[in-house]
């Protein structure tokens, strides 16, 4: 459901994302610098067992790794992770398109970390996906992960969730799969929508998931794509990236509910 009459009012009205999606700035000149700078890759998609992929097929499937033999292989390795970089606490995938990736904690004393640093604390402009450094993980009543559009070349990032502003895009890859060290949360997309990158917009700071549940039926309300609303859901995850559509300085908000069993 496109909606973008309200785009105009919308971007007037001062909401939620503030300084988080003004951390996303460098995606605009990317590819330029990518080119000039011939940044790697290879150490952004690592295999979920703690392997860049690359690695793993050359090594032979499983070698090197301290996964256990009856364990999926696209297994998360915590032990790994926890041994590499302490910072991943989780791991985001999405059926049918490139999202595979690793998501990092962003440290309170440098929020910016992940945008030019990689899963293994490597200086690398793909950066690592990174939950907001105003969320505690996965805990609190709404979780905001951003991650780069690299919408060229075999590493893209964060660039399918910009296709989810297109409504038929976003019906057919419903589910957003959450690793965690707690466990696996399928996450269904709930609502999709494109905004100003310069708007003031951010909210996670809910005292309870009533208050987060009435805020987002507003916003809800607001996107120019809207698949359903679980009024009872206790949780909100929004996923943010860069997207080259209407504004120079623009974002898609892919916001996704945990499913209900």
């Amino acid at each position: 459901m496109t909606n973008r009459e309200r785009r105009k009012p919308k971007r007037r009205a001062a909401c939620w994302l503030a300084v988080g999606l003004a951390l996303l700035v460098l995606c605009g000149g990317m590819a330029a610098f990518l080119a000039l700078a011939g940044g790697s890759a290879s150490s952004v998609v690592p295999n979920p067992r703690g392997q860049p992929d690359e690695t793993l097929a050359a090594a032979g499937e499983g070698a090197g790794s301290s996964a256990g033999a009856d364990e999926e292989p696209d297994a998360v390795d915590w032990e790994y992770w926890r041994s590499a970089n302490p910072d991943i606490i989780g791991w985001v995938s999405v059926d049918g398109t490139a999202i595979d990736y690793a998501v990092a904690q962003a440290p309170d004393d440098d929020p910016t970390y992940y945008l030019d640093h990689d899963a293994y604390r490597s200086w690398n402009p793909y950066g690592c996906p990174y939950v907001d450094a105003a969320c505690d993980g996965f805990e609190g009543a709404c979780t905001v992960v951003f991650g780069h559009n690299m919408g060229f070349g075999a590493t893209t990032v964060f660039a399918d969730f910009a296709r989810y502003s297109d409504e038929a895009f976003a019906r057919s890859h419903p589910t957003i799969t959450l690793a965690t060290l707690q466990g696996v949360v399928e996450l269904e997309v709930s609502a999709a929508d494109v905004v100003d990158g310069s708007s003031a917009l951010k909210r996670t700071d809910f005292s309870s998931p009533e208050e987060m549940r009435a805020w987002y039926e507003q916003r809800f309300s607001e996107c120019d794509v809207q698949i359903a609303n679980n009024d009872k859901a206790s949780q909100l995850f929004v996923f943010v990236t860069c997207s080259y559509t209407t504004y120079a300085n623009e974002r898609t908000l892919v916001y996704a509910q945990p499913s209900e069993s």
